[in-house]
């Protein structure tokens, strides 16, 4: 939480920063949302960090976290989390149309889904989905299960700031610490780089959100 409330303040809270390096400690490792925006403060704080950087087409990433959020076993697994958070306090309302027939959209498109999306906190909605690149996958999703085509540009505008985020990751981090990790690669290059031996199993992929159907 605390790594959330750093990231929807833009880097204006010193305390928060504090709490969020603190959650690392006793860890050799963190990925996903809100980490991935914080590897400046974490280089900062522990100058010999290691960072892999997984590397995809801007065009393949978008859809593949477009099925991601349509997976079923994802949705139901992030609604047992967040009913805990929000007791039912309602659906999340997204900008779908008119402030009047928002909330009755999003209610249909559950209902298309068979499942109810729950809010969250407002630190970790700007740190979901990477609504801080611009994007809207959530509301893409509800939108495509009423039948309405997403307006384009926020898919450019999307696209466009996950290239720079991939583009600043390699201009801050030292070459040295860094890997430029495609997963087709396997076990090897991963291994070397963490000085770690290659594991005797196959390395893990399933496509399980579908990219490539």
């Amino acid at each position: 939480k605390a790594c959330s409330e750093y990231v929807a303040a833009c880097g204006n809270n010193a305390s928060a920063l504090d709490d969020c390096l603190d959650t690392f400690h006793g860890y050799q490792a963190a990925m996903d949302e809100p980490f991935h925006l914080l590897y400046e403060e974490v280089l900062h704080d522990n100058p010999n960090a290691k960072f892999v950087l997984p590397i995809s087409t801007p065009e393949h990433w978008y859809q593949s976290y477009l099925n991601y959020l349509a997976t079923p076993e994802d949705l139901e697994h992030k609604e047992s989390q967040e009913s805990q958070e929000s007791q039912g306090l309602g659906l999340l309302q997204m900008n779908v149309g008119s402030k009047s027939n928002a909330s009755s959209q999003t209610q249909e498109a559950s209902r298309l889904s068979g499942r109810a999306l729950l809010p969250k906190s407002e630190a970790e909605q700007k740190c979901y989905a990477c609504k801080n690149w611009g994007c809207e996958f959530t509301q893409e999703r509800l939108l495509m299960a009423l039948g309405v085509v997403p307006d384009p540009a926020i898919k450019r505008r999307c696209l466009a700031n996950y290239q720079r985020h991939v583009d600043r990751v390699q201009e801050v981090i030292p070459k040295a610490q860094l890997l430029v990790f495609n997963f087709s690669d396997g076990w090897g290059p991963l291994a070397e780089f963490l000085g770690k031996p290659v594991p005797d199993i196959p390395f893990p992929f399933v496509d399980k959100y579908h990219v490539h159907d």
